[in-house]
């Protein structure tokens, strides 16, 4: 799975266990460990151009401010992009590819949505990550994933996994059509990690979540060369191949998304 969209999931889960240790007056169990710096920033736009301001150097200060705003809550949002050159499953190698990643902060005066940017430091040989909050106390944006039950897409998913199987097989892809069972059996069986090893805010989950996103980051085949992505076949095939692999990069977005949400300390309507 791509760092980008890793890094986001990780901010809402942590982001939502923190937030409801701050609701009952707790300290944090942990903090948040990521692999680069990250900063948050609010844009304003004026003109054509956005200006930066500085909002929080790091998550936990981000967190903080945050529900001094009135934030209750975080939530994930994805949006296709519907690019008609491109399929968001091929164009998401590519930073800012893939369709439209939103962490929202969801407040009582509206949500504020934060988009990522990365950008890599030849100076310092590591990417610098920024969180800019593009829009500020908005009405929420719609979404058709906020609507789906964990169970409906966990049978969704099971169905086109079988799907993805049967393809790969039948084109001597055994090596992927082995990742999307194993894939199909993170959605069949219970959490394969001990409590110690399952992170703390993914222990949180309901089971069912658990193994959505279990299943999501093993069937996650979208990359570069030698990836999924970079098959090609004759005829018919390529067209099955096209419409199979666009459909489960959906799936297993909204997998993700409706996994993910359900961290929340309360339910967000």
């Amino acid at each position: 799975m791509q760092n980008s969209i890793a890094q986001d999931i990780d901010l809402v889960l942590w982001g939502n266990a923190v937030l409801g240790a701050i609701a009952a007056n707790e300290c944090s169990r942990e903090e948040f460990e990521f692999s680069q710096p990250v900063t948050f920033l609010d844009l304003q736009k004026k003109d054509h151009s956005w200006r930066e301001i500085p909002y929080a150097p790091d998550p936990m200060t981000w967190l903080k401010r945050l529900w001094g705003e009135g934030a209750g809550a975080l939530q994930l949002f994805y949006e296709a992009s519907q690019n008609p050159e491109i399929p968001d499953r091929l164009s998401v190698v590519f930073p800012g590819g893939g369709g439209h990643w939103l962490v929202e902060a969801v407040k009582s005066t509206g949500c504020d949505y934060w988009r990522s940017r990365w950008r890599w430091s030849e100076r310092n040989q590591h990417w610098e990550v920024a969180y800019g909050r593009i829009l500020c106390n908005h009405p929420r944006l719609a979404s058709p994933m906020r609507a789906i039950p964990p169970a409906t897409i966990r049978a969704e998913l099971l169905t086109h996994l079988d799907q993805m199987i049967e393809f790969a097989t039948n084109h001597d892809q055994e090596t992927f059509a082995r990742t999307f069972d194993l894939a199909r059996q993170m959605l069949n069986s219970p959490s394969l990690l001990t409590e110690e090893e399952t992170p703390w805010p993914v222990s949180r989950l309901a089971e069912i979540c658990q193994q959505l996103l279990s299943a999501a980051e093993v069937a996650w085949v979208f990359g570069g060369m030698g990836s999924w992505n970079d098959l090609t076949f004759s005829g018919d095939s390529q067209t099955e191949y096209e419409t199979l692999s666009d459909a489960l990069y959906q799936l297993l977005n909204t997998a993700i998304v409706v996994a993910v949400n359900s961290s929340a300390i309360a339910p967000v309507s």
